[in-house]
C-alpha cells in the first residue's frame, strides 16, 4: 500500500526529513507491532505512555548518539499518534468519564 501526502509548497523543502522520518515512524510500529495498538489501552494510560517516551528522549539526548535521540523522538512521534488515534475514536460519552 502506498500513501500519498501533499506538502505545502512552503515546506516541500523538508519532504526529504519529513519521508524519512515517517518512514522511521512506520518502521518501528511495525517492529513493536507486538505491543498492541491504541485500541485495547486505556486513553489515560496511553498519555502516561507519551510521558514515557519524552523522558527515554530526554535520557537519549544527554547519555546516547545523535542517532539514538532521533530514534526516542519517532518513539515520541509514535506514541503520541496512538494516543491521539485513541482520543479520535472514544464516544463523547468516554471523553466526559476521562
Amino acid at each position: 500500500m502506498k500513501m500519498v501526502i501533499n506538502v505545502p509548497d512552503e515546506i516541500a523543502h523538508y519532504e526529504p526529513e519529513l519521508r524519512y522520518f515517517v518512514d522511521t515512524m512506520v518502521q518501528k510500529l511495525h517492529i513493536n507491532r507486538h505491543k498492541g495498538f491504541a485500541e485495547v489501552t486505556e486513553l489515560h494510560v496511553l498519555r502516561g505512555q507519551v510521558q514515557d517516551e519524552v523522558d527515554e528522549m530526554n535520557q537519549a539526548f544527554t547519555k546516547e548518539s545523535q542517532f539514538a535521540f532521533f530514534l526516542e523522538c519517532v518513539d515520541v512521534a509514535n506514541q503520541a499518534w496512538l494516543v491521539a488515534l485513541k482520543a479520535l475514536r472514544v464516544t463523547k460519552a468516554e471523553w466526559k468519564l476521562r
